[in-house]
């Protein structure tokens, strides 16, 4: 298992004499992110390709137990699907030019594609708005994986109840500050340092709390959930226990393989009818890679005038292994719908066509999580306009919507293909952003082309004036009037 700052460290809860209800509202979210700790650090483990070989003992002998052999599927389950949901800014019948510069300052395109990764992970990912410090965006939006935050969930209002964050540690990674989301405020808990260098967590006694009220009229933090349900509203971590399994059997294949790919190289021999002088000779090189390369080994006949009988098994073959491990690649990719292709490279695709339908079940499966962030992306966006604007939640317009990119990701040719037969059905619809989201250009893009398209339209009005002005008759002038 993976070993973060304080994945495996047995803290206790700070005690830093918190009035109620928060001192309960903080105990409860402390118990659920430690309960939940190992947990995350496990399948973050995965992810990352340290976990263990579990190993069974027949076909590994002990001693090689310990061979290095990293199957990185879990992460290709995360990667393929995540790569499928890019964010490309927010939209508003009213428009949407503040929101996406208050996101911009936050470089959160960036950090969206984080978050996503991070709820794959661990099944959930959380942001928090707060107002920024001297130096920082207005509303300043951050991020936090499963692993540094937790939650309560309120299923009456079906939305957290009370979120708390670990939102900074020691040079030893122990925790010194955590961050406690409130209705009404945010309550910090700060370790008071007492300059007695390296101690366990257990023993830190000092800590204090400030209380900083605001005005958003719910906790200012939001999950980001992957395959919630009814009975689990936050999630399931894309890292399933049949993922974990089938990339633990592909891990002892790995390490099978190699031992059986050792043999393969060097095949076994035999002397038969030898004397003890022979097997001396034999063996006289000293170690098994110099007796597989000995130079010349002489035999002489026995008593009775028999040569010993020199040869040498079967070399092993590799095809056993490899179909196997073909085998678990399948399951894997029938497990987590990802192309059997992006896990070993036995397939070629005759056409782009055959490809993309080889990728509609986890093109499905983007859709369905874009439409749950969807939601989770429009509260973040209206809790940032209220800590902006500096008013409260209630009095920030609904109606936001999130766009994301096409989770299939079309070609260039196809997209192009595309808004040419629909501007042609529609005409008016080339004059509209849409089109251009729909051509593939990114946010800055369009801003850029409609930024061009808007000077250059007022610079042919300017330039209609003039000609108008030009084209115009000289008024006449009345009799008597001077020259």
């Amino acid at each position: 298992m993976v070993v973060t700052a304080y994945g495996n460290t047995n803290m206790s809860i700070p005690d830093a004499n918190l009035p109620e209800p928060y001192r309960s509202d903080f105990e409860e979210c402390y118990q659920v992110w430690s309960r939940n700790r190992e947990k995350n650090a496990m399948r973050r483990a995965y992810y990352e390709g340290e976990n263990r070989l579990k190993n069974i003992g027949i076909a590994i002998p002990e001693e090689l137990a310990d061979l290095t052999a990293i199957v990185g599927w879990p992460r290709k389950a995360v990667d393929e699907l995540a790569k499928c949901s890019r964010l490309d800014g927010f939209t508003h019948p009213d428009g949407a030019d503040e929101l996406n510069a208050i996101m911009r300052e936050n470089g959160f395109a960036a950090k969206y594609r984080r978050l996503n990764k991070s709820e794959l992970v661990q099944g959930l990912s959380f942001v928090t708005v707060t107002r920024g410090a001297d130096g920082e965006p207005n509303a300043r939006v951050r991020g936090y994986s499963a692993i540094n935050a937790a939650c309560t969930w309120d299923y009456s209002l079906e939305r957290v109840r009370c979120g708390l964050t670990v939102h900074d540690v020691d040079k030893y990674g122990n925790p010194t500050r955590y961050e406690l989301y409130e209705p009404e405020c945010i309550v910090t808990i700060e370790r008071i340092d007492g300059g007695g260098g390296l101690v366990f967590p257990s023993t830190f006694k000092q800590w204090t709390y400030t209380i900083l009220p605001h005005q958003m009229g719910r906790p200012p933090i939001e999950p980001f959930v992957y395959d919630s349900d009814i009975d689990y509203p936050l999630g399931h971590s894309r890292i399933t226990k049949a993922v974990m399994d089938i990339t633990d059997r592909a891990v002892r294949e790995s390490v099978r393989t190699e031992l059986a790919s050792e043999f393969a190289a060097t095949p076994q021999k035999f002397l038969l009818g030898g004397t003890k002088r022979d097997k001396e000779l034999a063996i006289q090189g000293g170690t098994r890679w110099e007796m597989y390369i000995g130079s010349v080994m002489w035999f002489t006949k026995d008593k009775d005038g028999d040569v010993p009988q020199y040869g040498q098994l079967p070399q092993v073959s590799m095809t056993p292994h490899s179909e196997y491990f073909s085998h678990l690649a399948e399951e894997f990719a029938a497990e987590t719908d990802i192309p059997i292709d992006a896990l070993i490279r036995s397939k070629t695709y005759t056409s782009s066509e055959s490809a993309q339908a080889d990728r509609d079940a986890l093109v499905q499966i983007a859709e369905v999580m874009n439409e749950d962030n969807s939601h989770a992306l429009a509260t973040l966006a209206r809790m940032a306009l209220a800590v902006n604007r500096n008013v409260p939640l209630d009095r920030v317009e609904t109606g936001i919507v999130p766009v994301f990119r096409s989770p299939s990701r079309p070609s260039a040719a196809a997209q192009a293909d595309w808004i040419t037969k629909m501007c042609a059905t529609f005409p008016w619809m080339a004059e509209t952003e849409v089109a251009l989201e729909k051509a593939g250009f990114t946010e800055d893009e369009r801003i850029r082309l409609m930024s061009e398209k808007r000077r250059a339209q007022a610079s042919e009005r300017i330039r209609a004036m003039e000609q108008a002005a030009q084209a115009a008759p000289e008024p006449q002038r009345e009799l008597g009037e001077a020259v």
